[in-house]
């Protein structure tokens, strides 16, 4: 199967590397990002380690040279499913559905509340920070 379109779900580092290394190895075809936070990927260990000595987020264009150009970048559009066919992908957010003919799952990590601390704040965006 030819892989003409590629949708990479979750904008942050491993999303950002993802469709970097898809046009640093010479893909031509459609890629879009989706990411649920709103904001274009950034690095998220300096929101806590330099919380207060960098004022804005590490975005990764800057930090790791990411090359998202040519990439459709649908921020503030989570997915909230995805189904997987003999001839692609199709994924699904509130708004609308998605095909592709392949897809990455760079989803990351939510923190987990440990029992008994519950009313802890846990730092994991850039809005946390």
């Amino acid at each position: 199967m030819r892989v003409s379109s590629v949708l990479v779900v979750g904008a942050g580092l491993a999303g950002a590397m993802a469709v970097t290394a898809l046009r640093d190895q010479g893909f031509a075809g459609d890629v879009t990002l989706l990411g649920a936070e709103g904001l274009e990927p950034y690095d998220r260990p300096p929101l806590s380690k330099e919380l207060l000595t960098r004022t804005a987020p590490a975005w990764l264009r800057d930090e790791v040279g990411a090359d998202l150009a040519g990439a459709d970048i649908a921020l503030a559009e989570p997915a909230t499913g995805l189904a997987v066919h003999d001839d692609g992908v199709t994924l699904t957010t509130a708004a609308r559905e998605l095909r592709a003919d392949a897809a990455v799952l760079a989803t990351g990590a939510q923190a987990v509340s440990r029992p008994g601390w519950e009313g802890a704040l846990t730092l994991h965006t850039a809005v946390d920070a």
